[in-house]
């Protein structure tokens, strides 16, 4: 996510944010004469502690700890989605990005980065790591449910976003997907 972006005074949003890293960046790139906003949301104590502990200077930032499934999004002007929905079963992802849509005002940019299904032995050994790296002590331990780009690319178009791709590093590309999608206008009657 560009600089501009999260320095901007926008109001961000960050669902699963771990342990904080892009409340940190909302923290060093908004000027001081700019209002920050910032609410991360993990389902993770530990990591929310993290960030907690990361963010406590930062004025205008805060984190929960909330469960995605339940969660009822504020409006925003930037949410960022980083490699959490495939934690969630498919009628989980649809419900969260339908109550998005309709917590996002027109204009509103939500960055989707998730792993694609389709992107044959890269995203197969990429969700082999990934699992692996959930079997180590201490990490959070979810089911998956992956994806295949378009079919998340269609669920963000049905529930009124924009979409476009946007580029991921070149050695991680077949494996995940980056998507920016920008909350329509015509989209209040939708979901």
């Amino acid at each position: 996510i560009e600089e501009e972006v999260l320095g901007s005074g926008a109001r961000v949003l960050d669902l699963g944010c771990g342990r904080g890293l892009i409340g940190v960046l909302v923290g060093l790139f908004t000027r001081a004469s700019e209002p920050r906003w910032y609410l991360g949301v993990d389902r993770c104590d530990r990591y929310v502690r993290a960030a907690r502990q990361a963010l406590e200077d930062v004025p205008g930032c805060a984190v929960q700890t909330l469960d995605l499934r339940d969660f009822d999004p504020p409006s925003a002007d930037v949410v960022v989605v980083n490699d959490v929905l495939r934690f969630l079963p498919f009628t989980s992802q649809d419900a969260l990005l339908r109550r998005l849509a309709r917590a996002l005002p027109p204009g509103a940019r939500l960055f989707v980065r998730e792993k694609d299904a389709a992107g044959g032995w890269r995203f197969t050994w990429a969700a082999l790591v990934a699992a692996g790296t959930m079997l180590l002590p201490g990490q959070p331990r979810h089911g998956t449910h992956y994806r295949r780009a378009g079919d998340l690319r269609n669920a963000l178009l049905a529930t009124g976003f924009s979409v476009r791709d946007r580029a991921v590093p070149r050695a991680a590309s077949p494996a995940w997907v980056l998507l920016e999608a920008v909350r329509r206008p015509s989209s209040m009657g939708l979901v």
